[in-house]
C-alpha cells in the first residue's frame, strides 16, 4: 500500500474515532444532566428570524424563545440562537432539563440527542469506511501477490 493511502485510511479512522468519542461524551453528559437536573415541559413561544449582513454576506439569524415552568421560580423564559426546523416550531412542547439551583441553566434533550446521534452515526460510518477501504486494498494486494 502506498503511504498516501495509509495516511488517508489513518485520517478516516482518527476523524471517525474523534466523532464517535464526541457523540459518546455528549450522551454521557446528557445522562448526567438527566440525573442532576429537574425535568419539565416547555413551550416554544416564538421562532423569529432576521436577515443581517455580516462580513459582506447576508446571513439569517434565528432566535427561539422557550417558556418553561420551575417549581421554585415560576415561569422562566429561555432564548436559543439555533433552530432545528422539525423539532422547534412555534407552539411545540419540548422537554426541558433545568438546574434546580440555577434555573437559567437548562438543556434540551431532543435537539442535543439529535446532534450526538449524528456524531455517533457519522463516526461509525467513517470508521467502517476506513475498515472497508483497508480490507479492499489488502484483498487487491493478496490477489497481486498470488498471481
Amino acid at each position: 500500500m502506498k503511504a498516501s493511502h495509509k495516511i488517508s485510511i489513518l485520517a478516516l479512522w482518527l476523524v471517525g474515532l474523534c466523532l464517535l468519542a464526541a457523540g459518546v461524551c455528549g450522551f454521557c453528559s446528557l445522562a448526567d444532566a438527566a440525573d442532576e437536573y429537574l425535568c419539565t415541559t416547555g413551550t416554544v413561544e416564538e421562532v423569529a428570524h432576521k436577515h443581517v449582513y455580516k462580513y459582506r454576506k447576508r446571513r439569517t439569524e434565528f432566535d427561539v424563545s422557550i417558556r418553561y415552568s420551575t417549581t421554585l421560580y415560576g415561569d422562566m423564559y429561555a432564548s436559543l440562537d439555533y433552530y432545528v426546523p422539525f423539532l422547534l416550531d412555534e407552539g411545540d412542547k419540548v422537554r426541558v432539563l433545568y438546574n434546580p439551583r440555577l434555573p437559567r441553566e437548562f438543556r434540551l434533550p431532543g435537539p442535543e440527542s439529535l446532534l450526538y446521534g449524528s456524531l455517533l452515526g457519522l463516526g461509525t460510518l467513517l470508521l467502517g469506511g476506513g475498515a472497508a477501504v483497508c480490507a479492499r486494498r489488502r484483498r487487491r494486494a493478496d490477489v497481486r501477490n498470488e498471481g
